[in-house]
């Protein structure tokens, strides 16, 4: 769920969707994520090989989603490495979870 008041996205139960967009100009581009309320459907992501030109529209709300945009690909790449960090400390194999946790 998006709480956009709270500058919080809890995910988990499939009723986060997210978006692609851009904006910017075609000499400055920014890639755009945009992260809504929605009801809870199977969690998925962007295939591998997806074919991006398909175009449909959406509508961003400010009071109610959150936007991440990115005006270099670097920064993506920090976002990406993160999460795959927080991934593995959490979930994965010799997680940290007792270390931060309690029961």
């Amino acid at each position: 769920m998006v709480y956009a008041r709270e500058n919080r996205i809890q995910f988990g139960t499939g009723d986060v969707g997210i978006l692609m967009s851009m904006t910017g100009t075609r000499t400055e581009p920014q890639a755009v994520v945009i992260f809504q309320s929605q009801a809870p459907i199977g969690i998925h992501g962007v295939e591998e090989g997806a074919d991006l030109s398909t175009v449909t529209t959406g509508y961003y709300n400010p009071k109610e989603d959150i936007a991440m945009s990115f005006s270099r690909p670097e920064s993506i790449d920090c976002v990406i490495s993160v999460l795959k960090a927080i991934k593995q400390a959490t979930f994965g194999k010799n997680n940290l979870v007792n270390n931060y946790l309690s029961d």
